[in-house]
């Protein structure tokens, strides 16, 4: 069985991030923290970032921007 616990917070109401914490039971244990960012509702800005306890770290950045007109 794996456990897990996510956590979402928002800042200045333009800053979402989201931290999730996943333990599983064979002893590893993976980390991942999304953090998304909205400036002037036009920009968005996504980077995951996942870390295993074995020491190998996986980072994922995924930027997309919004144009005025398309949400």
């Amino acid at each position: 069985m794996a456990f897990g616990s996510g956590r979402a917070g928002f800042e200045s109401g333009r800053k979402k991030i989201e931290s999730r914490r996943v333990e599983l039971e064979s002893g590893r244990k993976k980390i991942e923290s999304r953090r998304v960012e909205l400036e002037s509702g036009r920009k968005k800005i996504e980077s995951r970032r996942v870390e295993l306890e074995s020491g190998r770290g996986k980072i994922e950045s995924c930027r997309v921007e919004l144009e005025s007109g398309h949400t």
